[in-house]
């Protein structure tokens, strides 16, 4: 079943989508929120006026989002050797925030990152590990007894523990501890949100890549994820989700040419049994869209 999300709007939607409009900024998208402390947390990609690269920003609100705070991630992290900031998302371990991103593609391979954002932002730690990929996108991080972990991969997949402190180059090594498992060939999907929790239950949103004639259109799909010792058991729910029928077509500016178009979801939030979603649509815009979780369970 299709679901549709460009309607899927209400109040705390509207208002998310408002507060980055307001910024002014051209071509905001791919989105993650999370509240904390009272404050609300956006990182998000956008342009810079007078530029023509794409920059990595968080966007700092408090509780009335009268008094907000911008910072250029990608301008902060340039002096640790940080060119580029590619799809930052926000997450939370052991009562602090954090932010996760990777350094895009590259010939040579590229790199992913965690830092603290709150209480104050810290220096970036570059996740390592024995096998891991040329090209390393998104990794879903969650804590467990104060230890890190992460989802690494659906299929074939991995769960990875971090260890306790990083070394003195600033590098975070991980190790593979458990295996991620689903009923469900997990082959065409790779992780989109960040994981968010109903209760004692994880959620994340993947994508679906689905090639034609050598180009790539992505949708979203929500998974339930049960942690059971070191392990991950992935359960597709049915619907898949994108933004309208007209974002299927792509845009006529395209910064990825081997896109057709792309719903590509970034944020997951969780309250009341509703789902918060933030996306980005073709990498050109944005939307965020609220759900029951009843309506695709």
């Amino acid at each position: 079943m299709l679901r549709l999300l460009e309607e899927c709007r209400s109040g705390r939607s509207n208002q998310y989508n408002h507060l980055l409009e307001a910024l002014g900024l051209p071509n905001i998208f791919n989105p993650s929120f999370v509240h904390w402390n009272g404050c609300l947390y956006v990182t998000f990609r956008a342009i810079p006026e007078n530029n023509t690269k794409i920059h990595a920003y968080i966007l700092i609100c408090d509780e009335t989002h009268q008094e907000n705070h911008l910072i250029d991630l990608t301008k902060h992290y340039a002096p640790h050797g940080i060119l580029r900031v590619a799809d930052p998302k926000l997450f939370i371990f052991n009562a602090e925030l954090w932010v996760t991103f990777n350094t895009g593609w590259a010939h040579e391979g590229n790199s992913l990152y965690i830092a603290k954002v709150a209480p104050h932002l810290g220096p970036p730690l570059r996740c390592i590990f024995d096998g891991a990929q040329r090209i390393e996108k998104n990794w879903a991080f969650y804590g467990k007894s104060e230890k890190l972990y992460a989802i690494h991969s659906l299929d074939p997949g991995k769960v990875l523990c971090a260890a306790d402190k990083p070394r003195n180059d600033g590098t975070l090594p991980f190790t593979v501890v458990g295996l991620v498992y689903s009923k469900d060939k997990m082959a065409s999907y790779t992780i989109g949100s960040q994981l968010a929790w109903n209760k004692n239950e994880a959620y994340l949103v993947a994508h679906r890549k689905i090639t034609v004639l050598g180009k790539r259109l992505y949708l979203g799909r929500l998974m339930k994820v049960i942690l059971k010792e070191s392990d991950a058991y992935i359960y597709p729910i049915r619907d898949y989700m994108f933004h309208s029928w007209r974002s299927l077509i792509g845009n006529r500016i395209k910064h990825n040419k081997n896109l057709i178009s792309c719903t590509y979801f970034s944020g997951l939030y969780i309250e009341n049994e509703t789902l918060h979603l933030g996306y980005g649509i073709n990498d050109i815009t944005f939307n965020f869209a609220e759900i029951k979780l009843e309506n695709l369970l």
